[in-house]
């Protein structure tokens, strides 16, 4: 796999990357290969603070079994294994045993659903843990907006869209510390990036029993829609764009834009300004891929 990919870019002119993280890792891969960094962003016309009335966000909590008094505790993602969500609910256990108006809410699908749901079980937390399934993005904002907490214990991040919607629509964020945040969370004034999972109990514990502090978190949130400093690679020939957003990509030079959004490769060619990236058939599947990049699928230019 990393022959192949290593082989791939280095056809390519440039590498375009939404974090640091990435931009490492690829760099092992073509060193040769210039390569930038330019951020994931979340759609601030979607995701901002407030935007469901109180009678909306009860009818959302209603459809979840949540209750108006009830703290929500938020981690949205696949349930699989490199997310650690196993580790996770441990690290939330001790909190969500305090009593039965403290809930954690897992937004999302995956392969450890049963794992996670029998050892919520053998936690004694069973009634505290609500597994949601598979949301549609589109309607992503109102998880987001009945929640006031996110966390997530992940090691494997890029540069993670959920942390971003969530800081979008307000909600202070409780991570490990990682280099896929690194300029994304403000330590200590939009939430904590912490170094083990006794510390993510701890903030999150924090965080929870103190209003006055979640509120100031929310209001020194990063903005969703931050600038970037153009960096298009002009007069590239091929430009390789790995992300993992819903981004709309803008670049006037290249004869041909190699976008991989939501891990789908596929070929853009030139003239088109403005180019939404969501829903591209993938013609090779590639097994075994690390999990910087699975699932993946490519297309060779």
């Amino acid at each position: 796999m990393r022959r192949y990919l290593s082989w791939f870019l280095s056809g390519c002119d440039a590498l375009i990357c939404p974090s640091l993280k990435s931009r490492r890792y690829f760099g092992i891969l073509a060193p040769a290969v210039r390569a930038v960094v330019i951020e994931n962003a979340a759609d601030d016309a979607r995701f901002r603070p407030c935007r469901l009335s109180r009678q909306e966000r009860e009818q959302v909590r209603n459809a979840f079994g949540l209750d108006l008094s009830d703290r929500v505790i938020l981690y949205a993602g696949r349930l699989g294994r490199e997310k650690r969500v196993l580790e996770l609910l441990h690290a939330l256990a001790p909190l969500l045993s305090r009593g039965p108006h403290c809930k954690a809410l897992f937004a999302g699908s995956g392969p450890l659903r049963e794992t996670l749901l029998a050892a919520a079980r053998r936690l004694g937390v069973e009634r505290q843990v609500i597994l949601t399934g598979p949301v549609q993005w589109e309607k992503m904002y109102t998880v987001y907006a009945i929640a006031d907490l996110f966390v997530t214990a992940s090691l494997s991040e890029n540069h993670p869209m959920t942390c971003l919607e969530a800081m979008a629509c307000g909600l202070p964020i409780v991570a490990r510390r990682d280099e896929s945040f690194a300029g994304l969370i403000q330590d200590g004034a939009t939430g904590y990036l912490i170094d083990s999972d006794l510390a993510l109990t701890v903030c999150a514990v924090h965080l929870l029993d103190d209003d006055a502090k979640r509120q100031a978190f929310s209001e020194k949130r990063r903005g969703p829609g931050r600038s970037v400093q153009r960096q298009d690679a002009r007069g590239a020939s091929r430009v390789v764009c790995i992300s993992s957003s819903r981004a709309v990509a803008r670049y006037d030079t290249p004869r041909r834009l190699l976008l991989a959004n939501d891990f789908r490769w596929s070929v853009v060619s030139s003239g088109q300004r403005q180019h939404q990236c969501q829903q591209h058939p993938p013609a090779m599947t590639l097994p075994n891929c690390p999990a910087v990049l699975a699932p993946m699928a490519c297309i060779r230019m």
